[in-house]
């Protein structure tokens, strides 16, 4: 009866461990995207459209 316990046991602590390990490490993650984005400028440099480029491109 012991051994049927511990087979059950077992791989359910174990993901509930993995589990754990996912939450905090996707916490951890998005606090450092919103950080990211706190310390961003207002002003973000837009790439220009890929007609433009060409168009510099071939005026050279």
């Amino acid at each position: 009866m012991t051994d049927i316990l511990y087979l059950l046991t077992v791989p359910i602590l174990v993901t509930l461990m993995a589990a754990g390990v996912v939450w905090h490490s996707n916490r951890r993650a998005e606090a450092s995207f919103r950080a990211r984005l706190r310390s961003r400028p207002e002003t973000v440099v837009s790439i220009p459209p890929a007609d433009v480029i060409r168009a510099q491109r071939d005026q050279v």
